[in-house]
């Protein structure tokens, strides 16, 4: 009996740091391919029309995402079990509402302070591509589609549907946090990615809260649009409006949080709080993190994304091969466990 226990926890252990690993190999595919797709734009960038521009990140966004979509629909579980919870753990449509204004007043204004340090301590500049070249409303409606709509399914769906789906079994908290890193990871500077992980983490608390996979998407939707709108209303308008809208929006985004955090009740977050200590990760957890091949490569792939020239890319390209047989090799242990 007590070999047959020790063989289950064994195999618990050994398929949970598989999920893991298979995690961060998405984050590391998505780098690589975001950073292939980064060199392509530099040289094409000024001979390609803003429409072939939008065509183009569509299909990045498409590439670096479905395959990974796909092994995790094959290999854990069918896509639709991992974002459908049971009834019993979704809440109503004013819920809903609440923690979808909640979580998008939260990414506002931490997008407001990461912009602010962004700014004024590291001196770069925050902003979308894209808004500079929107002219007209066409334009715009097309640059909503390409980079709101669009990532924000995506995104979704493989962070806080698949990823954070198939290991919320192991552990929720953790499963939160591991999906915020990754996320973190596939942006390109250091605010980015700082902004990244902790509205990672909000979505993933939506996700969590609410029981649907929808309100995740929502909120991410709502920021890019927001990050898009006040970037065309700068270039058409003038400077002094997107600053207006920088500051307003940060100021909206506290207030919201405010309300919302009144109207939902300190009470019910409470209740509903997955930092209780029954829901912490357990020691075992934390180190199959911490020591899974996967995380440390896409911690040091990422690393690499902010170095320049011929090194970078040997380094990108070593690091794809070695994720790809990885892969391969969980996936051909898992068939054999089967």
């Amino acid at each position: 009996m007590n070999e047959e226990k020790n063989k289950s926890v064994v195999n618990y252990r050994f398929e949970m740091k598989k999920r893991i690993d298979l995690a961060a190999y998405a984050g590391v595919f998505i780098l690589f391919v975001n950073f292939v797709a980064d060199i392509i734009l530099k040289k094409c960038f000024s001979v390609i029309s803003y429409t072939e521009y939008m065509i183009f990140v569509l299909l990045n966004t498409c590439v670096s995402m479905l395959p990974f979509l796909i092994v995790y629909h094959i290999k854990c579980d069918k896509i639709k079990k991992l974002i459908i919870v049971p009834k019993k753990e979704q809440c109503g449509f004013a819920g809903w509402l609440g923690y979808v204004i909640l979580g998008f007043g939260l990414c506002t204004a931490i997008n407001f302070i990461t912009s602010l340090i962004s700014t004024y301590m590291f001196n770069t500049e925050t902003g979308t591509v894209v808004s500079q070249y929107v002219t007209d409303i066409p334009s715009l409606c097309l640059g909503v589609f390409a980079v709101g709509i669009i990532p924000a399914v995506c995104e979704e769906l493989l962070f806080r549907g698949c990823i954070m789906g198939s290991l919320k079994k192991y552990n929720v908290l953790m499963s939160v946090v591991i999906s915020a890193i990754i996320f973190s990871m596939i942006h390109s500077s250091i605010s980015s990615m700082i902004f990244a992980f902790f509205s990672g983490m909000i979505l993933g608390f939506v996700r969590i809260y609410t029981g649907y996979f929808s309100a995740a998407v929502a909120v991410h939707f709502m920021n890019n649009a927001l990050a898009l709108t006040s970037g065309v209303a700068g270039n058409l308008i003038g400077e002094n409006v997107e600053n207006v809208m920088f500051y307003l929006s940060g100021i909206v985004g506290i207030i919201l949080t405010v309300v919302c955090v009144i109207l939902i009740g300190v009470k019910k977050i409470k209740t509903d709080c997955i930092f209780s200590e029954n829901n912490l990760p357990s020691a075992q957890s934390v180190e199959n993190t911490v020591s899974s091949s996967g995380m440390l490569l896409v911690f040091v792939l990422c690393a690499i994304a902010h170095m320049q020239g011929l090194l970078i890319t040997l380094a990108n390209g070593i690091m794809l091969v070695i994720v790809l047989c990885a892969i391969a090799g969980d996936m051909r242990g898992t068939d054999d466990d089967n």
